[in-house]
């Protein structure tokens, strides 16, 4: 099982012509442009993040859109805009479905008091299933997975956890995503349990 193959339903009037690549400020035109420009923005607009103390805010839909319109600002003028484009695969939500689908995920969050009190066992758990959930709403056009790896890293420092995303391979992330769209959150598991690590407190 390797990497989820989709594509979006009449994204090509948001594309350069001939291209599935997104129209963006720094005219990248093919994939590979785009994401090694992407990449380099969002590592330096987290590191201003982490400045600033993070993004404040109620972690709602409203909440992960503030995330992607900083992150992503710089990047496309529909920065922070719910997708308005279906998605070929049908485990993905419709776009008309999004902002409904996720109010629900989202009360589930706030019900689970956002990973407060849990082990690390529990909690690499639950995130998984979040993180399932999030990228089956898929609410962004483009950057969701940056989004979403920002918008868990704030959530779980908040209660002295980090997470480190970067030590694991994409193609390893790609393998447990498209498990996870078929229902196993095992591989996302064993992922997070082993990235997961709580902050110590210091010392006085």
């Amino acid at each position: 099982m390797g990497k989820l193959e989709y594509t979006y339903v009449g994204s090509e009037k948001y594309c350069y012509p001939g291209t599935a690549v997104p129209v963006n400020r720094f005219g990248a035109k093919d994939a590979e442009s785009l994401k090694t420009a992407v990449s380099e923005e969002v590592a330096a607009r987290q590191a201003e993040l982490a400045e600033m103390g993070g993004l404040g805010g109620n972690y709602k839909l409203t909440h992960m859109q503030a995330f992607h319109r900083f992150l992503f600002g710089n990047v496309f003028d529909w920065a922070g805009e719910i997708r308005r484009s279906d998605i070929s695969d049908s485990r993905f939500v419709r776009a008309e479905d999004i902002k409904d689908e996720a109010g629900m995920i989202f009360l589930r969050l706030e019900n689970e008091d956002y990973f407060h009190g849990l082990e690390q066992g529990d909690l690499a758990e639950r995130i998984s299933y979040y993180t399932r959930e999030i990228d089956r709403l898929h609410p962004f056009g483009y950057g969701t997975a940056e989004t979403m790896r920002t918008y868990f890293g704030q959530m779980l420092g908040r209660i002295r956890y980090r997470v480190d995303y970067a030590s694991v391979p994409e193609d390893v992330w790609e393998e447990a995503r498209a498990a996870a769209m078929d229902g196993d959150l095992s591989k996302y598991e064993e992922i997070y349990g082993r990235i997961i690590s709580k902050i110590p407190r210091e010392k006085k």
